[in-house]
């Protein structure tokens, strides 16, 4: 009984220490939550537009008046150095062929292209490749990345902004968007050929431990539990044998 209570406490603390070095990556990096960069008196701010062509469908993005896509309006974690910096995100992504479910419309997204934080006057670029993932519409609320997995890949940043020098520190991360149509239009609506739509966005930008960072982790983790399943088996082992012995007539 002894052996299976240290056992058990073994356990417990080998996956608090998982849990620990998980947790303590995965709020290294800060948040940054961004919003569609703001328009003039005469120009309209920056949209996520998108071109009707059935499953040729694509969507890009216009920048604002000052030549951004985004500004980061508020963050979590970090130093708030990044608060104010704009952004911008190149390429163009095509929508695939639609599920339906419910109310709700969902599709994968094709196309990379590049999400990138400051300028040379703000302290430096930080770059990042970008691929969208997936798409879903429900009512007037759309998203893009809805899980948030990572789709930013080579993040890179050589400046002097302590916030992006904190993102740049993990090569993967994960940049999910948000927007709104009212009144509502459907993932069908967005893609009927011929169709033309343009709304602003919001989103979040973080960036994490490369995955096999987390496996070498948990390896470790599990490696030490089995080290110490190890040791307390060849101590029960010898203590049985000594056991074993005295119990033996001479």
């Amino acid at each position: 009984m002894r052996v299976l209570a240290n056992r058990l406490f073994q356990i417990c603390v080998g996956s608090l220490l998982i849990v620990g070095w998980v947790a303590g990556f995965a709020q290294a990096s800060p948040t940054l939550d961004i919003a569609s960069s703001p328009g003039s008196s005469t120009a309209p701010g920056s949209t996520i537009n998108f071109n009707g062509a059935g499953t040729n469908t694509t969507f890009a993005f216009s920048p604002a008046p000052d030549g951004s896509d985004f500004t980061v309006i508020s963050e979590q974690g970090g130093t708030g150095a990044a608060i104010n910096l704009t952004g911008l995100i190149s390429g163009t992504y095509t929508i695939g062929a639609i599920t339906t479910i419910g109310s709700l419309q969902t599709a994968t997204v094709t196309g990379t292209g590049q999400l990138s934080i400051g300028t040379a006057a703000t302290g430096g670029v930080l770059t990042a490749n970008l691929n969208w993932v997936d798409i879903f519409q429900a009512g007037t609320s759309g998203d893009l990345n809805v899980g948030g997995v990572l789709n930013l890949s080579n993040v890179s940043y050589t400046g002097s902004n302590a916030d992006l020098q904190a993102l740049a520190l993990e090569s993967v991360g994960s940049a999910t968007l948000d927007f709104t149509f009212n009144p509502a239009l459907s993932l069908a609506q967005l893609t009927a050929n011929g169709a033309s739509n343009s709304t602003s966005y919001s989103g979040t930008i973080y960036t994490v431990p490369a995955p096999p960072t987390f496996s070498l982790l948990l390896c470790a983790g599990f490696v030490g539990i089995g080290c110490q399943s190890w040791g307390a088996m060849r101590r029960w082992r010898s203590s049985a044998q000594v056991l074993v012995q005295e119990a033996t007539p001479a």
